[in-house]
């Protein structure tokens, strides 16, 4: 299997950039009825809470240039699908294995996934042509495509820069910490000790997340780097990568659970002890209380940039940008120190995809509707709108041509958060970026995973092991009743792999 690949697709131009709003924001006008195959079809599109807001710009291009009627949009329970059959299935990413082994969604037709130049599935960012929009397919084929992107996840540090650059501040971080310089954290350790110095200064962290996947992904994001050392590409002719390299929270070989290993009991504790700096819970989202003023840190995705800069914000014009911190070491038992802190991504767990579900009343204008959307100018549109500003799913969205003026930033900063999703999303040199629960049972492990978490975060008398292990043991049971080689299967599917 590959598991990286050049950019394919053509760099955008800024006047290509331009276009794609234009495009997407006015009716095309076709001249024939053959032109217009679906006229008057009325689709229905089911989806999380926001779906109409982020695609209606797109759908109602779509329409205009089919003569389309307006479409319907559904509300999308996770655990029932929608409570009426729809045409187009809106997913987070993590949640597609779900559907397709339930016999819910139906493979995407050839012809939008085409590996030709003139074809925009190449230009996807390999991490989702090769891995999170594909499952096992009806004939058993292991790299089937199931979806489309629609918006891709963007995790970013921000920092006070103000706070960062005050002398003051300065001095007194190198007293309490000496021989260390205030700087943007390069890694989780560096993380916590500025967390403890800003708390102590009264800028605390924001309190966790309340939601559980937000919660999976920050474990994920931490432990990434202690459990799995990064596999590095060494061009044409080095050989296959190991399949161990690509293991996270489960063997590849057995399916067994790995969370008690030693990696993820100190990545919990590197939690355990932000939680020392963090400010009291209930006190609104945690960017929130970043663009209150109230934190000198934040781990946030980049559309949040467009809150921090909107007029009457706090941190207006204060707020530098990083990629998140790495690990200082890692556990696996490898030979010799990282010559660099351990930035491993950790992704699948924020994309949004959309897929055509089994029973789609209009089967083919839903496949029409798909393919406009993986359009490349129709893509840029969704990802240059300020509510989901560079959720980026195209390598070339990542290119100096595609303007991210949308953030609102100046440009030594927006040229800072664009390389540091670049290394997240792209990860050039990395070959084994990690990927989030995303199998058929995603949901029943993250549940039994996030409850055992909170017991030590919430609670100093619960040891990290002790909670770890609480958890391996539930999953075992999922395995247990699901079977062992459904399970192997399942996590061999999930990053890549056949069964």
């Amino acid at each position: 299997m590959q598991y990286k690949c050049r950019r394919q697709a053509p760099v955008f131009s800024a006047v290509v950039a331009a276009l794609a709003g234009a495009v997407a924001g006015c009716s095309a006008t076709p001249t024939t009825a053959v032109e217009r195959p679906f006229r008057d079809a009325a689709l229905t599109v089911a989806g999380p809470p926001g779906v109409e807001t982020t695609l209606r710009g797109p759908v109602r291009t779509w329409q205009a240039q089919q003569a389309a009627a307006p479409a319907t949009f559904v509300p999308l329970d996770p655990a029932l699908g929608p409570a009426k059959p729809a045409d187009v299935w809106v997913l987070p990413a993590w949640q597609l294995s779900h559907w397709v082994a339930a016999g819910k969604v139906q493979p995407l037709p050839e012809r939008l996934t085409r590996r030709d130049g003139a074809s925009p599935w190449p230009g996807l960012l390999p991490i989702y042509r090769e891995q999170l929009l594909l499952w096992q397919g009806p004939t058993g084929r292991a790299g089937t495509a199931y979806a489309v992107p629609l918006l891709g996840e963007a995790p970013l540090l921000c920092y006070r820069a103000d706070l960062y650059a005050d002398a003051e501040h300065r001095r007194k971080y190198r007293e309490a910490n000496p021989d260390q310089e205030l700087r943007p954290p390069q890694t989780w350790a560096e993380f916590v000790r500025q967390a403890a110095y800003f708390h102590r200064a009264g800028f605390p962290l924001p309190a966790l997340p309340d939601d559980p996947v937000a919660l999976e992904r920050l474990f994920g994001q931490v432990a990434a780097g202690y459990a799995r050392r990064p596999a590095l590409d060494q061009g044409p002719g080095a050989g296959s990568l190991p399949e161990s390299a690509l293991a996270l929270f489960q063997d590849l070989a057995t399916g067994a659970p790995r969370l008690e290993e030693p990696a993820f009991v100190h990545a919990l504790g590197v939690l355990r002890a932000m939680q020392d700096s963090r400010g009291p819970r209930g006190d609104g989202a945690p960017e929130e209380a970043f663009r209150a003023g109230r934190a000198a840190l934040c781990l946030c995705e980049a559309p949040w940039l467009v809150r921090f800069q909107e007029a009457g914000s706090p941190v207006r014009d204060k707020v530098g940008v990083a990629g998140l911190p790495g690990a200082e070491k890692v556990f696996d038992g490898g030979e010799g120190d990282l010559r660099q802190p351990n930035r491993m991504p950790y992704l699948g767990g924020g994309a949004l995809v959309a897929a055509l579900p089994a029973d789609a009343p209009n089967k083919d204008a839903a496949e029409s509707l798909l393919g406009h959307l993986l359009d490349r100018r129709v893509s840029t549109q969704l990802i240059l709108d300020p509510r989901d500003a560079v959720r980026v799913v195209r390598g070339e969205q990542l290119e100096d041509g595609v303007k991210w003026d949308v953030l609102g930033l100046d440009g030594e900063r927006t040229q800072a958060a664009k390389a540091a999703l670049r290394w997240t999303l792209e990860h050039p040199t990395l070959k084994n970026p990690a990927l989030a629960l995303r199998g058929p049972d995603a949901a029943a492990y993250r549940d039994a995973l996030v409850r055992h978490l909170r017991r030590p975060l919430d609670n100093k008398d619960v040891a990290a092991k002790d909670a770890l292990a609480a958890a391996a043991a539930e999953w075992r049971a999922l395995a247990e009743k699901a079977g062992p080689e459904k399970t192997r299967a399942a996590a061999r599917l999930s990053v890549g792999l056949a069964p």
